[in-house]
């Protein structure tokens, strides 16, 4: 059976930093040039941007991992390393993006051109220029480049349109989604249900709506029978829903169908239950429909449902459907573009916590700071100048006090990050 790739996972890797430059002039009768040492560059990004005109995330089932470039490291004479070359990765409009442990909300790429740093590259390090001072006048220390953010992800795609047709399999959505626009859905005339969302532009005069067909919902829908949980999720965007049933009856009673399918969308979310919507009654160049169409009719309007008689093989009714839809789906509000997600977070945290330190060893006392392991690891600690530098540091954020009450002493090993160095 031909499968729907609308969720993938991708590895991402930002390019580190380019390592700082530890120059020092020496020209002729320049007896103190000074320190002249350049930045390191930063490492490339990994950005994901939206696309318009794909609607599947199969490529990323063929190739998963993707990497930005490293940066250049600095120079003498003050010249910055280059920057690495950022990788940028497209990806259909209506994508949303999931990482971390605990698969947090990273953004959501609704429209065409929207942009998003899944992975910032690592910051170039600085130059011995920029630690020049008035009792050190040729520093030797200089910052190596910070590596590169690299993680996880989730991708979840959840089509972007603006009215979503839904219905049991068998109620002629398809059928409908075809006639109304210029999609080609694949129809058939025999028992056969929708495999994979369609989307279709329906035109009204000089005014469009994008119309998506959404796969048959069977009872379980919005527990994942069937391929449910694949198929509702595209419901989540659209402003305007519009209940496709088969009135002549063949496939069960209408109005039963009707509520199931109301039912499932419900279950999966409360909010879409609050969409608007009307009923398209297909089938009507059927004899049974047209006999059922009366009950049909009376049903909903006692719940004050608006429904239309339609047929999808001959065109009845569509004409009135379809002023419908944009006179009530161009006045709905836009929903929530994330399902269960109450704000869009652009870059997980780093851990700003404060540092704190134990013993874990005769000699050995973990520092648990991530501040201060990522410093440790771009200092070259055994020069005396970088030393002395980054225990100020550990002093400025707080590090050395942590350290100090869990009874640092001179000689014990600490434990930052991947960086050990003695404690002196």
């Amino acid at each position: 059976m031909p499968r729907f790739y609308d969720t993938a996972r991708i590895y991402v890797a930002a390019g580190r930093g380019g390592d700082g430059s530890r120059s020092l002039r020496r020209e002729k009768f320049v007896p103190k040039g000074g320190p002249d040492g350049g930045d390191g560059g930063r490492g490339g990004h990994v950005i994901l941007y939206a696309v318009a005109g794909d609607s599947s995330l199969v490529r990323f089932h063929h190739r998963q991992r993707f990497k930005a470039g490293n940066a250049s490291p600095g120079g003498s004479s003050h010249r910055s390393g280059k920057n690495g070359e950022d990788r940028r990765i497209s990806a259909p409009a209506g994508t949303v993006v999931f990482g971390g442990d605990d698969d947090e909300l990273i953004g959501d790429l609704v429209n065409p051109g929207d942009e998003l740093i899944v992975a910032r590259g690592g910051q170039g390090g600085l130059g011995n220029a920029h630690f020049k001072s008035s009792v050190n006048q040729t520093p030797q220390i200089a910052l190596k480049g910070d590596s590169g953010e690299s993680k996880w992800l989730r991708l979840e795609l959840k089509l972007v349109a603006d009215v979503g047709l839904v219905g049991c399999p068998n109620a002629g959505k398809s059928s409908l989604l075809a006639r109304i626009s210029a999609a080609h859905p694949k129809v058939a005339a025999y028992p056969f249900t929708t495999l994979t969302p369609v989307l279709g532009s329906v035109l009204l005069g000089d005014r469009s709506l994008v119309v998506a067909d959404i796969p048959g919902l069977i009872e379980g829908s919005h527990e994942g029978a069937g391929l449910g949980h694949e198929f509702l999720r595209h419901v989540e965007r659209t402003r305007f829903i519009v209940h496709v049933i088969d009135c002549s009856g063949i496939s069960g009673d209408p109005i039963t169908l009707f509520d199931q399918t109301a039912n499932e969308l419900e279950a999966y979310s409360p909010e879409l239950a609050e969409r608007p919507y009307v009923v398209a009654a297909n089938k009507m160049d059927l004899s049974e429909a047209k006999a059922g169409w009366p009950s049909v009719k009376d049903a909903l309007t006692e719940r004050g449902v608006e429904a239309f008689a339609v047929s999808a093989a001959t065109g009845q009714g569509l004409q009135e459907l379809v002023q419908a839809i944009f006179a009530q789906a161009l006045q709905a509000p836009v929903p929530a573009v994330l399902h269960g997600a109450s704000e869009v977070v652009l870059r997980p945290g780093l851990g700003s916590a404060a540092p704190s330190a134990r013993r874990i060893g005769p000699d050995l006392v973990l520092l648990e700071s991530d501040e201060a392991g990522r410093l440790a690891a771009r200092v070259e600690l055994d020069i005396p100048d970088a030393v002395q530098w980054f225990r100020k540091q550990l002093e400025r954020m707080g590090a050395a006090a942590a350290l100090e009450q869990a009874g640092v002493k001179p000689g014990d090993t600490v434990i930052a990050g991947e960086t050990e160095f003695d404690w002196l």
